[in-house]
């Protein structure tokens, strides 16, 4: 990956318990060395909004067991020789989260 590049980006969520679970807030922040393509976040197909989900999280409804939500986004890849490193963050009112863990994106 270079400088000007465009990375489509996928995560899913999926509540693999067998209770539902609530009070879920998802932050993905943009890594240092990209940025997010405005107009670029979609949550299962449909056009979500970008400032919480890149801060300081977006809140999720109820996630039934065995239900999954999907979110698409895209990043422009700015200068720099680090790799991007993302980072997503989870957080349940009375729910242990575990599974998001960091990504790393070389660059070439």
């Amino acid at each position: 990956m270079k400088p000007g590049d465009v990375l489509t980006l996928t995560l899913i969520l999926e509540n693999a318990s067998r209770k539902p679970m609530r009070g879920l807030v998802l932050a993905v922040p943009v890594p240092y060395g990209a940025s997010a393509l405005e107009g670029w976040l979609y949550r299962d197909a449909v056009r979500a909004e970008e400032g919480a989900f890149f801060g300081e999280g977006t809140e999720l409804a109820e996630l039934a067991p065995g239900a999954r939500t999907a979110f698409m986004w895209k990043l422009l890849v700015e200068e720099g020789e680090e790799p991007l490193r993302l980072v997503p963050q989870i957080w349940g009112a009375v729910t242990a989260i575990s599974g998001a863990e960091a990504i790393e994106i070389s660059r070439c």
